[in-house]
């Protein structure tokens, strides 16, 4: 079985794409008589990346796994093609678009520069993989800090009683929409069959919605979870809540990603639009592309009449 794995990258800000060489010449100046020999030495670094150019072949493509196997690390793309990289704490993410320049004859990546699709929230900028249909129906609202995110957070209704956490997440985020003009999106924590065994764990997903706040120039998410947390948290410190591990929980693409890799890892979290409710919906639209594009009043009154025992 395929390990899904990730290699890490540095960012370039320039054309919003990250750039790393994973070959690096170490050679420093001969010092003589106390004087640098540089021209011969330039000469030779300059034939040496001149042939590195003329032997790469590049590639276009997404990484669809990555099998860390006994001698080498293995990249698969989705146009079929196998790369290889040595073992090393360089991370590359499943799911993301790469241009990679590698050698033909050894199949070695030589440089990696990730291909981002920013969308514009004013003079901000926030990433539109992974949350489906998420642009394609609305904006989500980028609040102006931490204290305006929190200061909404207190107006979310809590009722302490057994409810589900899909009804509560979509009370919150239509909630937000409806009484504060605010577009929120949702974070889905999937647990694998390995840590429900490993901690008697009682649930197999939780859900809650997302915030988007303005942070020097970027977007950052803080998840709403009004009846785990007093305020909203950063991913991690979220997920912390229920990985009694403090595992890292990889962002998947796809419901699959999870589904069909129960024994591997310890969680995963995928995020969609607001208007998702259960994860049978997230199933449904990797099977026959059903999309969830408004509210669903029937939902909405499941949701309401569970989560805060209101009709509406």
């Amino acid at each position: 079985m395929l390990i899904k794995g990730s290699l890490q990258v540095e960012k370039d800000y320039d054309y919003l794409k990250m750039t790393i060489p994973l070959k690096m010449l170490r050679i420093g100046p001969i010092l003589l008589g106390g004087v640098f020999v540089m021209k011969k030495f330039l000469v030779m670094l300059f034939m040496f990346f001149l042939s590195l150019q003329s032997e790469a072949q590049t590639v276009t493509s997404t990484i669809i796994d990555i099998s860390n196997d006994e001698d080498i690390t293995r990249v698969y793309l989705k146009n079929g093609t196998i790369l290889k990289i040595n073992h090393s704490t360089y991370m590359l993410e499943v799911g993301k678009n790469y241009r990679f320049e590698f050698s033909p004859e050894s199949r070695m990546i030589t440089l990696v520069s990730e291909i981002k699709h920013p969308t514009r929230f004013g003079d901000s900028t926030m990433e539109t993989f992974n949350y489906h249909g998420l642009f394609e129906t609305y904006f989500p609202t980028v609040l102006t800090d931490e204290a305006q995110a929190n200061t909404l957070f207190s107006t979310l209704q809590y009722k302490h009683k057994t409810s589900e956490c899909f009804n509560r997440a979509h009370t919150w985020s239509y909630s937000l929409r409806k009484d504060h003009n605010v577009y929120t999106s949702k974070v889905w924590i999937f647990f694998t069959r390995k840590y429900i065994r490993k901690f008697d764990f009682p649930w197999w997903f939780h859900v809650a919605p997302i915030m988007h706040i303005s942070d020097n120039g970027k977007v950052t998410e803080r998840i709403a979870d009004k009846k785990y947390a007093t305020k909203v948290l950063p991913m991690k410190k979220w997920t912390d809540i229920f990985m009694r591990n403090n595992m890292e929980c990889p962002l998947i693409e796809t419901y699959s990603d999870y589904a069909d890799y129960p024994e591997t890892g310890w969680c995963y979290i995928m995020k969609t639009n607001m208007y998702y409710y259960q994860p049978i919906d997230l199933e449904n639209l990797e099977r026959d592309g059903t999309e969830k594009k408004a509210w669903n009043f029937f939902e909405l009154q499941q949701a309401f009449k569970d989560a805060l025992d209101v009709e509406i």
